[in-house]
């Protein structure tokens, strides 16, 4: 069988690509003005916060700016009926989740629907406690959505809280509600949608620790409410879970902090896969992690940098191993990715703080020097693969790593297909599920996935997680080694 296979290489050399698009303030120079969220749109962004005249805590309003691609003021709106933080509605609309004031923690919740322009849909207003009411997160499903938050359940001036889920349809109609609770505290900081359309809600309890600590609270809730499954997570420190992120397999990714900032991967049985340690952390709740387009995970949260908290942005890969880190001056909410794949922050600095905004361009490895070859009427193997090394002779291409220096190739092995445009397979003979160790390697030899613990037979590559380019990969294990090389086009 002979089939016409036209080949992408990104070859040659390694780069660095990293700069700051913009980095702005939006305020008034007597004035208190803080960024909650950023919305990424074709021709800009739209930032959601609130402004202080005098700095009382109960006088915030709302404030609303759209930027363009470069930072510069397109429009602001101050003293809207809606407020908090925002998100995008599958039909290209807003909805809020703020209060009946600006600020927050609120004596009411309330939640809105608007345009792009801030113009009210709907609006509706729930009420758990008599104070201390907090909303922290809100995912769109398909007949509505979710929201999560805590309230307080005792004294205004002493409270404890209890962590809450509701369910809402598209017109903000209360559909059910359930109540996280205990003898201390329990918040909901993030929500999301699960593949299995499952809920998962993400935060912290210290009702069921021992010594009444905190450890991180993970619950997942069937779409009509019904509490499926919750488990407490975490070490003998005080853990406080803010970020969540949901992947394809039904698993979660992490992010919070106990004295350090801690990033971890716990299975859709609520078990810990991995956990990675970074910094001191300085508290806070602005911790978020999200699955990026390059197929790693980015992450931000608040260290200790000489006694002053900072705001850091980790990109890492999916097992996260960090691939690098930024810091800022200002203090960070929130951030979301854009269609290109760089990413908008937004928060405060300052010590009369205004609106904090910053894009920059994702940091990563791409190869260059694209070449395009077009190979007819090649010989298919099976799982209708070419020979790759032997492609590779023909155009006089070595790469950095080579599997021969690395070991002897190991002949039960199948990689498949290769070259591969969206998914590629290793499988091997694995019967009483040892523990593999997989390293992939660019075209410049430079290590790009790590996987560890490895007991299954078949290892999947996301074409998402890499660039167009050839690879060596070598899996290691009970005194043996695979190696090779697949391409990605």
């Amino acid at each position: 069988m002979n089939k016409i296979l036209t080949a992408t290489f990104a070859l040659l050399y390694l780069s660095l690509v990293s700069f700051t698009v913009f980095e702005t303030k939006v305020g008034e120079k007597d004035f208190y003005e803080e960024a909650y969220s950023t919305i990424a749109f074709e021709d800009g962004y739209l930032i959601s916060g609130s402004y202080n005249e005098s700095g009382g805590a109960d006088n915030w309003n709302s404030y609303l700016v759209f930027v363009d691609e470069n930072g510069d003021t397109l429009w602001s709106k101050k003293d809207l009926p809606v407020n908090g933080f925002a998100r995008k509605t599958n039909d290209g609309n807003i909805i809020f989740i703020g209060g009946n004031k600006a600020g927050l923690v609120y004596d009411s919740i309330k939640i809105s629907k608007t345009d792009i322009l801030g113009n009210t849909l709907w609006s509706k207003s729930f009420r758990f406690s008599n104070c201390k009411n907090v909303v922290t997160d809100i995912a769109e499903t398909n007949d509505g959505f979710v929201v999560s938050g805590y309230f307080s359940t005792n004294s205004c001036n002493h409270p404890s809280f209890d962590a809450f889920v509701m369910k809402l349809d598209h017109n903000g109609t209360e559909l059910w509600k359930q109540v996280f609770t205990g003898q201390l505290d329990e918040q909901f900081h993030s929500i999301k949608k699960m593949p299995n359309g499952n809920i998962a809600a993400f935060g912290w309890s210290n009702s069921e620790a021992s010594n009444n600590r905190a450890d991180y609270l993970l619950a997942i809730y069937s779409d009509k409410g019904l509490l499926i499954n919750h488990k407490l997570l975490g070490d003998d420190k005080r853990n406080y879970g803010y970020g969540l992120e949901v992947l394809n397999d039904n698993t979660f990714i992490l992010n919070g902090y106990s004295d350090k900032m801690e990033v971890m991967h716990v299975d859709a049985s609520l078990n810990i896969n991995w956990s990675k340690i970074f910094q001191n952390a300085a508290g806070s709740t602005y911790y978020k992690v999200m699955k990026t387009s390059d197929g790693g995970l980015a992450l931000t949260g608040t260290e200790n940098s000489n006694g002053f908290p900072i705001t850091v942005f980790y990109k890492t890969d999916m097992q996260g191993n960090i691939l690098w880190k930024k810091n800022f001056s200002g203090i960070i909410r929130e951030f979301t990715e854009t269609a290109e794949g760089k990413f908008i922050l937004a928060g405060f600095a300052d010590y009369l703080p205004d609106m904090y905004i910053v894009k920059f361009d994702s940091t990563k490895i791409e190869q260059n020097n694209i070449v395009i070859d077009k190979f007819n009427d090649k010989p298919l193997q099976v799982n209708n693969d070419i020979d790759v090394d032997a492609l590779l002779q023909e155009l006089g291409i070595t790469t950095k790593i080579d599997e021969e220096k690395l070991s002897k190739k190991y002949p039960k092995i199948n990689v498949f297909p290769n070259p591969s445009s969206e998914v590629l397979n290793i499988e091997f003979t694995n019967p009483d599920a040892k523990p593999y160790h997989l390293d992939v390697y660019d075209f410049g030899g430079s290590l790009v996935i790590q996987q560890k613990n490895i007991t299954d037979s078949k290892i999947v590559i996301q074409k998402d997680w890499l660039s167009t380019g050839v690879y060596t990969y070598k899996l290691t294990g009970e005194g043996n080694t695979h190696c090779g090389k697949f391409i990605f086009k």
